[in-house]
């Protein structure tokens, strides 16, 4: 009998230890699936095309969106380290380089959203704006002096209406930097993701900004990869003009480059190359 039991608990903690694994093993495929775009059966996905003109209005109602409604408090934090900013041909803000600098400190994080934005509300608001912001984020910020704990994005979502209001030429750049709007460009690409298919990675995600006399240009230059190991890798570009009176979005632009085939077949690179042609000659509004 004590055999027969003995056998029963085996049974019963082996069958435990499986249904752990096991449910530890598809949390970890669901996270997996989380970190990139999602894969689309070509022959299942039914939705309609979006155009570029249809892109381009939904990036322009985006952009007009009061700041409470916009992702500007997540996705700046998150970006200010791939941030460059050129002015007269000089660079005058690296993101990365202000991020590496202040890596190992407790709150890099936050001490490189601080300069990032200081200084680009230097350029583009005054001098006067940004030591405001620069105060009023040591206001609250109130974990960093007391070495506790928060999130950035969290806090800097209370910082934003203390120093932004809605005509800020600024806060109108950083609405170009949101992913809702790049999101609307994504969509607008998926003919050619659901032909060839590819997902995000390659270069990553950098953002170049320039300063001109009239006029702020945006530039989000992403790569990608083809899921088929080491078939393709390409980058492109979404650029935006913001015209400094104004604030407004006046010109939108992509642009597909630096592709690189190594595995595949000439006729799917044939039909890439015809696809990139057709977007990079139809897709920009003045």
């Amino acid at each position: 009998m004590e055999v027969i039991y003995l056998t029963l608990i085996i049974i019963i903690i082996i069958a435990i230890l499986t249904g752990m694994i096991i449910g530890v093993s598809c949390l970890f495929k669901q996270k997996k699936n989380k970190t990139g775009y999602t894969k689309f059966d070509p022959e299942r996905y039914q939705r309609t095309e979006l155009t570029f003109t249809d892109m381009y209005k939904r990036i322009l109602l985006l952009h007009e969106k009061p700041m409470a409604e916009t992702s500007v408090a997540i996705d700046i934090p998150r970006l200010v380290s791939k941030l460059t900013v050129i002015e007269e041909n000089n660079t005058i803000l690296d993101g990365s380089i202000i991020s590496t600098s202040h890596e190992e400190e407790t709150y890099g994080m936050e001490s490189t959203l601080k300069e990032v934005v200081s200084l680009l509300i230097k350029k583009l608001d005054g001098k006067e704006f940004s030591e405001e912001f620069d105060k009023q984020f040591d206001i609250v910020f109130t974990y960093i002096h007391n070495n506790g704990n928060g999130d950035c994005g969290t806090f800097f979502k209370r910082l934003l209406p203390i120093v932004f209001t809605e005509n800020s030429l600024c806060l109108a750049v950083m609405k170009t930097f949101t992913q809702a709007l790049f999101a609307a460009a994504v969509e607008y690409l998926l003919p050619l993701r659901l032909k060839h298919q590819y997902h995000d990675g390659y270069t990553g995600w950098r953002i170049c900004l320039t300063i001109e006399p009239q006029e702020i240009i945006i530039k989000h230059i992403k790569g990608e990869k083809s899921y088929k190991e080491n078939a393709f890798s390409f980058e492109w570009s979404l650029t935006y003009v913001v015209d400094r009176l104004t604030h407004k979005i006046t010109s939108v632009e992509i642009q597909i480059f630096n592709i690189q085939f190594n595995n595949y077949p000439i006729n799917l690179q044939q039909d890439f190359y015809h696809l990139v042609d057709q977007i990079n000659e139809n897709s920009r509004i003045n």
